[in-house]
């Protein structure tokens, strides 16, 4: 069970990682290029349908919608980040300001003290 449920977590983020870079359009293209293909093959050649469904020229029903769709989206997303960028009228030198009273701390060193200067004598056997 929790094997299972890891899965479902992993698929999730996945599809969630692929709808939010725009893979769903991809898809949809790809599915629309494939059916210009088919369409064009049976009334030309191969090469010519080929060249007929990328040249741009020749759009259909599908293409033009996802076009549409997907500038819709972009001018949606726009707008959403021009309504939520919102600046601070409000100074901020308060936060910048140096205390009124400062003074340097001396720091000793402890272990200098501790130990001394001079090695231990004798010297210790081992």
């Amino acid at each position: 069970m929790h094997c299972f449920l890891g899965k479902i977590g992993r698929l999730s983020l996945v599809l969630a990682l692929f709808a939010a870079t725009g893979g769903h359009w991809a898809v949809l293209q790809s599915v629309a290029w494939s059916a210009m293909l088919v369409r064009y093959s049976h009334e030309s050649g191969i090469a010519s349908a080929v060249e007929k469904t990328f040249d741009g020229q020749h759009p259909c029903a599908l293409c033009a919608k996802i076009a549409k769709a997907r500038s819709e989206g972009k001018k949606q997303q726009a707008q959403l980040f021009q309504n939520k960028l919102e600046f601070c009228e409000e100074p901020v030198s308060d936060l910048l300001c140096p205390p009124h009273h400062f003074s340097w701390m001396i720091a000793s060193n402890v272990f200098s003290e501790v130990l001394g200067n001079e090695p231990p004598s004798p010297p210790p056997r081992i």
